[in-house]
């Protein structure tokens, strides 16, 4: 949820005025990231026969780039097509999704 309303809220940004609400935005993001990219690993780790671990981790890293491209590709299309807001927008209406999809599966 976090992700999700911190693209909405560089999505909301005018540009002007605005540098402490950029530099707070990042710094939230910086939080979500340190709070799971750790944990997504040892959930990985735990999850991963022993003798597989590392090439289970190392799948993670390869999946997460290659659904890195679609994502960067889809945000280009959409920032030439509609403007610059638009993939915030979009990356923030998915990640908000995707936290009501975790919820109901938690």
């Amino acid at each position: 949820m976090v992700y999700g309303l911190v693209y909405l809220g560089f999505a909301l940004l005018d540009g002007a005025g605005h540098a402490w609400l950029v530099w707070a935005l990042f710094a939230l993001y910086g939080l979500y990231s340190g709070f799971t990219d750790g944990v997504e690993k040892a959930l990985i780790s735990d999850l991963a026969p022993r003798e597989l671990r590392a090439a289970a981790i190392g799948l993670h890293g390869t999946l997460v780039g290659i659904g890195l491209f679609p994502a960067s590709f889809i945000a280009g299309q959409l920032w030439t097509a509609i403007g610059p807001a638009s993939p915030f927008y979009f990356g923030g209406g998915m990640g908000l999704l995707a936290g009501l999809g975790l919820l109901l599966v938690l």
